[in-house]
């Protein structure tokens, strides 16, 4: 519960971030170029989801994630040791940087500027040794990643799985309540086996109170595990 519970407020909380930086770069405002580590460039919904670090910069590892419009390619720049980086822009009035595309068409720019702005990047990027390609491609990993998702998709099933049995395995050996109400589902659609083990467990701490559902007998109030008799002294 705690799992699935924090990954949902997770989620909201990243939206909202996003929906907060959104429409903080909506509006006018100075931008400075920083560069950013692209990590991923995958189809989601026919657009092309890019995935990047703004670590370069600052230790921050936290993932940032923009959709392309189609045709739209990532502007992929190198640094001084030759390593590809992604460009990005950062608004005087947003703590996260937008990343740039090829043709720097996600800036609000006239044509003039535009072509002044690419002429000015691949002169940098010419005294570096490297001539900008017109579809750059940068080393990360395109397409659906099929193993990862299968095994994203496993480790929620396992976690879940772990997570349900430890609960039960709570209930019956050490819960301070017979009548809480998610063990006594649990233990109720256990398989006989463990149903029965479970009950015994319940009944060697709560034997003197009637039975929680899932461990009843016929009656619906006596306990269904074999209970032991006293022996007569002689």
């Amino acid at each position: 519960m705690l799992l699935f519970g924090g990954g949902a407020i997770a989620m909201l909380f990243a939206g909202l971030q996003a929906g907060r930086a959104n429409r903080a770069v909506a509006g006018p405002g100075r931008l400075n170029v920083v560069p950013v580590e692209v990590i991923e460039v995958k189809k989601v919904r026919g657009k092309d989801a890019v995935t990047y670090l703004d670590n370069i910069r600052s230790p921050s590892k936290r993932n940032i994630r923009t959709f392309m419009d189609k045709g739209q390619e990532p502007l992929i720049g190198y640094d001084e040791a030759g390593k590809p980086v992604g460009l990005a822009v950062l608004h005087e009035q947003s703590k996260t940087p937008i990343l740039l595309d090829s043709r720097l068409e996600r800036i609000e720019m006239t044509e003039g500027e535009r072509q002044a702005a690419l002429a000015a990047f691949d002169a940098e990027q010419e005294q570096r040794g490297v001539v900008r390609a017109a579809n750059p491609s940068p080393t990360v990993k395109r397409g659906p990643n099929i193993l990862r998702g299968l095994a994203a998709g496993l480790g929620v099933i396992v976690l879940a799985v772990v997570a349900f049995f430890g609960f039960w395995l709570y209930y019956v050996t050490s819960a301070p309540d017979a009548f809480d109400s998610i063990g006594i589902e649990i233990n109720n659609i256990m398989p006989e086996p463990l149903n029965t083990w479970g009950c015994e467990q319940l009944y060697k701490r709560f034997g003197d109170d009637r039975a929680p559902f899932g461990c009843t007998a016929d009656d619906y109030q006596s306990w269904k595990v074999a209970q032991p008799t006293g022996k007569v002294k002689s």
